[in-house]
Parts: C-alpha cells; sequence; structure tokens
C-alpha cells in the first residue's frame, strides 16, 4: 500500500522482491529484513542514535508488519497498560495503541520533545519523559518506578520512604492559584488562552480549565485511531464527541496533516516534500470528506474554524478555499472560518499573499523552528539548534503579526507553552496561546501580569 513512490530513495521494489524470495515467500520477514537493511544504511549519529529519516522507516516497518499481523500492537505495548512504559523510541504508530492499552507512564531514551510522537502521546494525558539517558539498558522489566513528570524524574527501586512521601502527596489537596478572567484586552485588542485537544477527555479537562475555547484539534488524532481513511459521518461523531464539552466556544479544527513522520499505511507518497496540505491536494478523498464534515458541523457548532495544515503557497490556500466553499454550496450554508498554519520560513515571509484566502493565522512554532534552524524536531543530535526563542525564529513570528491586513494571529507548539516567554510573545503582537489544557490557568497568568 505504501509504493515506492513516496519514500524512492529507500523503499527499493527489486530489495523487497528479493527479500521475499530469499525468505521463502513469506512478507513479513520480508519487511522485517527489508526495513532493517533501509534503517541501517541510513547511518547513525555519534552516539549510536537513528537519525529521522531511519526512524521513519522503522515506523513504517512497524505499521506495515501490524498491518500484516492484523493490527495487533507489540507485546511490550501490550504489557504496558496500567505499567510504566520504557522505550527507546515512541514513534507515531505507537500512538494508536496507547489509546488501548493507557499507561500509567511513558519513560523514552531518546526523541525531543516536539517530535510528533511525543506531541501525540502527551494528548492523552499521559505523563511522559524523553531523553533519558540510558533508560532501556539500566531498567529492567517489572523494575519498581516512580516517575515524576513534572520534576523530569525517575526514582528506581523507590524506598518505603518514598513510596509514603509520593502516596501523602497525591492525597494531598492542591491549590489553585487565583483564577483570572477569560479573554483579557491588551492594547485594545483581545487575548485569548486556548486549548490543544486531540479526545473527549482533554477536551473536557479544557473546559474545566477555562478555556477560551480550542485552538487546536489535530484531524490526525481520529484517523491514527481509525487506521483507514474515514467516512463523513464518523469523522462528524468522532469530531463531536471532541468538540461538545466546550459547548459554543470557538472551536479551530485542522485538517489532516500526515506525511513526513506522521505516515499513513493506506496512503502512498506519505514524504515530507508531500506533507498536509500537499498530501490533501493529491488525494481529494481525504479532503472532500474532512470539509463536507466540518462544514456539516458547522450547524450545531457555530464557532467552527477550519485551519489548514503546512501551508506554503498562497495556491495551497486557494485550493482549499475552493473547495470548502464547494461543500458548504452543496449543504447549503455558509462556510466556517478559513485559516493557514504559517509553520515553514516561505510561508511566513510571504504571509501577506495568504491573507487573501484566509481569515486567521496559526503560527506552529513547533515545524517553523525546525525549517528556520535547520534541525529536525525528531532527533535529539540536533537539540542544541532546536531553539524556539532564537533570534531568527522570533523576528519570523514578529514579521507575521506585523504583515499587512493581519487578523487574529495565533500561537500553537512549545514556545506558546513557555510562560517566560508570554510578555515578549504578547510584544510582537500574538493575541492567541494554544496550549496543553494544564497549562491554561498558568499561561492566562502570564498574560495578566504583563497587562
Amino acid at each position: 500500500p505504501l509504493g515506492s513512490r513516496g519514500l524512492g530513495d529507500v523503499y527499493k521494489r527489486q530489495d523487497m522482491q528479493d527479500e521475499l524470495r530469499k525468505n521463502g515467500g513469506c512478507t513479513a520477514a520480508a519487511v522485517r529484513s527489508s526495513c532493517r537493511k533501509w534503517a541501517g544504511g541510513l547511518g547513525q549519529v555519534s552516539d549510536g542514535r537513528m537519525p529521522p529519516k531511519a526512524m521513519l522507516v522503522t515506523d513504517i516497518g512497524k505499521m506495515l508488519l501490524e498491518s500484516l499481523a492484523g493490527s495487533h500492537p507489540s507485546a511490550e505495548l501490550i504489557h504496558a497498560k496500567n505499567n510504566i512504559l520504557v522505550v527507546d523510541h515512541l514513534f507515531v504508530s505507537d500512538v494508536v495503541a496507547l489509546h488501548r492499552t493507557r499507561p500509567a507512564a511513558i519513560v523514552v531514551q531518546h526523541g525531543h520533545p516536539a517530535s510528533h510522537g511525543l506531541i501525540l502521546a502527551r494528548e492523552l494525558e499521559i505523563p511522559i519523559l524523553c531523553q533519558v539517558r540510558d533508560a532501556t539498558r539500566l531498567i529492567d522489566p517489572g523494575t519498581p518506578l516512580i516517575v515524576d513528570a513534572d520534576q523530569s524524574c525517575v526514582m528506581v527501586h523507590p524506598s518505603s520512604a518514598t513510596n509514603m512521601q509520593r502516596e501523602f502527596t497525591e492525597l494531598s489537596p492542591v491549590v489553585p492559584g487565583p483564577e483570572v478572567a477569560a479573554s483579557m484586552d491588551i492594547g485594545g485588542k483581545t487575548v485569548r488562552v486556548t486549548a490543544d485537544v486531540g479526545s473527549p477527555a482533554t477536551s473536557t479537562q479544557a473546559a474545566a480549565s477555562g478555556a477560551d475555547g480550542i485552538g487546536l484539534l489535530r484531524m490526525e488524532s481520529i484517523y491514527m485511531q481509525a487506521g483507514r481513511a474515514l467516512h463523513v459521518d464518523e469523522i462528524i461523531r468522532r469530531l463531536a464527541d471532541i468538540l461538545a464539552p466546550m459547548g459554543d466556544k470557538p472551536a479551530t479544527v485542522r485538517l489532516l496533516d500526515a506525511g513526513g513522520d506522521k505516515p499513513l499505511p493506506y496512503v502512498e507518497d506519505c514524504s515530507l516534500n508531500c506533507r498536509g496540505v500537499r498530501l490533501l491536494a493529491r488525494h481529494p478523498e481525504l479532503l472532500f470528506p474532512q470539509l463536507r464534515a466540518l462544514v456539516k458541523l458547522s450547524r450545531d457548532f457555530g464557532q467552527l474554524h477550519v485551519l489548514v495544515p503546512m501551508v506554503t503557497l498562497s495556491e495551497d490556500m486557494r485550493l482549499v478555499r475552493a473547495a470548502l466553499e464547494r461543500a458548504a454550496r452543496r449543504e447549503g450554508v455558509a462556510p466556517p472560518p478559513l485559516g493557514a498554519m504559517v509553520e515553514n520560513p516561505a510561508a511566513a515571509l510571504m504571509v501577506g499573499e495568504l491573507w487573501e484566502w484566509c481569515e486567521f493565522i496559526r503560527i506552529g512554532s513547533n515545524d517553523l523552528t525546525q525549517y528556520v534552524m535547520a534541525a529536525s524536531r525528531a532527533n535529539p543530535a540536533a537539540g542544541d539548534y532546536f531553539q524556539q526563542t532564537h533570534p531568527a525564529v522570533l523576528k519570523l513570528i514578529g514579521m507575521v503579526c506585523r504583515s499587512e491586513h493581519a487578523g487574529l494571529i495565533g500561537l500553537c507548539g512549545s514556545l506558546a507553552d513557555q510562560t517566560d516567554m508570554v510578555p515578549q510573545l504578547l510584544q510582537l503582537g500574538i493575541r492567541e496561546f494554544t496550549v496543553p489544557p494544564h497549562s491554561i490557568r498558568a499561561i492566562r497568568r502570564a498574560v495578566a501580569e504583563y497587562g
């Protein structure tokens, strides 16, 4: 199903046919040996870790093997239910199994906090620690652990005194900080703090935290759980379950952002060169059902907004705008507001052209940083260069906010969740911060203190 077109530099049909012959026609064995060879041929970084493209090949191989086996999760994920999962890498494909296994916490030896696999896993509200050196070597299966994600700490074989302290802490009441009014006004413009959600549970938590709305609901959250293309009615049902806890507050749903390190096993050409809106343009059978579902949902959720991922050219927005208006005419309703995700330098530099086709802009700090700084968000070895507060990144954010005809500019990604950066981001012109539900109150207080 993946074909050789999308990853032509690593997926060779002839190689696979040779492996099939060597393994007596056993498809699973051929996939396993081929992926191992291809990933190994892509090299290693200095400490033996896999580079991002090798990780992608490994992840695709895992998905193919799971598909051949009937989509059963790996044994380590099955046994992780209610336990602490310790892994070398957390792949995007693993997140599908996490929906069912629900480990108590996850310890990852490698992987950047801004990688897609870890971001999608955090949407499940599972405590996660990454870049824990030698975790898989030093922690044996069955080892008693305490994971404190807030303090970035793993305790191995905790003492009885530590366990008693942990139980006391869990039983102690949490005293919340002072409540801050929603939708604050700074410089004559409203500042909103919205939630990044991916499930009914996180949406419910966002509502309880007083979020001003849903700033980012990733469509890939529901597609990954399904493991196949979805029909219009399925999309409506799944999204409605997530939107419902927020009632009539504004909600922004991002169209499917697949490709790159988020491949779909049933879609060809899921490469970095064909990610986000580029993939949707090539696959109208993915784009049109989403737009029809969102148009239908806009009847019940009056403040629904549609966000287009990985926009580079104004033509990207023109194409989606035309398709959205076509879907709206078919349903006899007005099209919901359309926005562009600015997450690469080209879109940031030419943002003035995008405003012709959209009503709002969201800046994605994680991808913008990796493309500005030439530092993969999935590769810990590039960590010294993955600097979201680097002047080059902040200068581009400021350019987007000051662009001609600029409307509402929002920010999502790890940068939006840094309370110490709130004053500078407000000065640059950011007027909406989209953060995980547990960060809503802290970011709102930071905005209020600046105001």
